[in-house]
Formats: C-alpha cells, structure tokens, sequence
C-alpha cells in the first residue's frame, strides 16, 4: 500500500494501480475480505480510480470498502468516517447529490457519536456538507454549515490551521 501511494503521489496511476489490486489481493488471502486491511487497501484503490477521474469503476469499490468497514466490530474507527466522506465526495462529483448528502449525514452523525460536537472531525463533516448545499444552489444551508464548521475549527486547531482558512474563503465565496 505505501509504495502504491508513494506511485500515486507522483503521478505514476499504473504503477500505483497495480499495488493497491496486489496489496487487496494479499490481505484477502491472509485475512479473507471481512479484513480491514483488506478494506483499506480496496479504499486506496478507489480513491486512485477518482482522482484519475474513473468514477464509476471508483463506486463499486468504495462501496465495498464501507460495507467491510461498517460491519467491523470495531466501527468506532476513523477509517470507516473516511469511507463515508469519500464516497460522498464521489457521489458528489457524480451530481448525484442525494446520496452524497445521506452519506455526509450519517458521517456527521458518526464523527459527533465518536468525537463529540466540539471536535475537528465533526466540523470537518459540517464543512463537507457546506460544500454540498453550495453545490445543490441551498446557500442558506451551507452558510449554516461553514458558519459552524469555521467556528468549531477555530475552537479546535486556532485561527492559523488552513482548515480555518478554508472556511472563510468558502464563506466569500458564498457571500460573493
């Protein structure tokens, strides 16, 4: 997975392909495909799948990839809050904007259950959901959330973090 990565930082996508399909494979020969690994190393794969702008190869994987992580007995993990925002974002690039939603809700709602509303995590789902009700024409709705969102990461990481950035810039833009 980290020579995959490493591939996939330098714009090497075949390369980096062929590691995330062989690093799935081993993982499910080691742990069988109920295994985190093997979930994370299917994530990996998506992700590339998006970022080359292979979308619909992307879905099937990524949804697996959730459905591995959401049945773990310990779901209380960051990596199944990641699932949910990915895929999100993918239905979101997709237009597809009520599965995207539903998805940035229940990551919402799992980033609060997890971390708490007074966390990153669960500001960085807020915000998540701003971008979304921006692109759907709500702007009542995503000033709500990037309001939110920005004020939570100041509270988290201070005035300084480029989180913080980004929601004033999100805010202009939505004010603009």
């Amino acid at each position: 997975n980290y020579l995959a990565q490493v591939y996939e930082q330098i714009g090497k996508f075949e390369l980096a392909e062929s590691y995330f399909i062989a690093s799935a494979a081993i993982w499910e020969k080691l742990n069988g495909k109920s295994d985190a690994e093997y979930a994370w190393s299917l994530h990996n794969l998506a992700d590339l799948y998006i970022l080359m702008g292979l979308y619909e190869e992307a879905e099937p994987i990524l949804l697996q990839a959730k459905e591995i992580l959401g049945n773990l007995p310990e779901r209380e993990n960051l990596d199944y809050a990641i699932c949910l925002d990915n895929l999100g974002w993918l239905y979101r690039k997709m237009d597809n904007y009520e599965k995207a939603e539903w998805l940035f809700l229940e990551s919402k709602t799992f980033q609060e259950k997890t971390h708490g509303r007074e966390s990153f995590e669960y500001a960085n789902s807020l915000f998540n959901l701003g971008l979304l009700y921006k692109d759907m024409g709500n702007s009542e709705k995503a000033d709500t959330f990037f309001n939110e969102s920005t004020t939570l990461i100041e509270k988290t990481k201070g005035k300084e973090h480029p989180y913080y950035a980004n929601g004033l810039n999100s805010l202009a833009n939505l004010y603009r």
